[in-house]
């Protein structure tokens, strides 16, 4: 959801692109969010990165509610949420999000283990001039060496 207020310059609210990035490592996203040419240039959709493997963008509008489904690309255990606020996305206006892993045990005397990827489900609120609201999910740090946590602590 955007507050009617988006991404204000001069009094005047403006739409706002959110880009929603997935990849395997948070290392990846790290790096990334940490050049800012290379971040602007994922906005003008301009070059690429080998280790992102999927890349999608959002208008928000002022005042809009709306709710995404997105299909998650193989491999991806890591989502960024970036919103482009004027003049330049900063650290308020990101999320890493580290995708849940579930596991379950299964036989006594030869037990396996199954491992399966969570869905994801996020309430994000833009404000006037940062993300103002967001839950569903664990914002990780922005720092090397992440490592998406299971829901049993393994």
């Amino acid at each position: 959801m955007a507050d009617p207020d988006l991404n204000t310059l001069n009094g005047i609210a403006n739409s706002c692109t959110v880009l929603i990035v997935q990849a395997n490592k948070a290392e990846t996203l790290t790096q990334l969010f940490s050049t800012p040419l290379t971040l602007k240039n994922l906005f003008r959709a301009a070059g690429s990165h080998d280790d992102i493997l999927k890349i999608d963008r959002y208008a928000a509008m002022p005042g809009q509610s709306a709710t995404l489904h997105i299909d998650r690309s193989e491999n991806t255990r890591f989502l960024a949420i970036v919103a482009g606020y004027y003049p330049f996305p900063q650290s308020q206006h990101m999320a890493l999000v580290p995708v849940p892993v579930t596991s379950t045990k299964s036989g006594w005397l030869m037990p396996s283990w199954q491992a399966h990827l969570a869905p994801v489900t996020l309430d994000i609120r833009l404000g006037s001039d940062s993300i103002s609201h967001f839950s569903g999910a664990e914002k990780a740090p922005f720092t090397r060496n992440n490592t998406a946590p299971t829901e049993t602590g393994e």
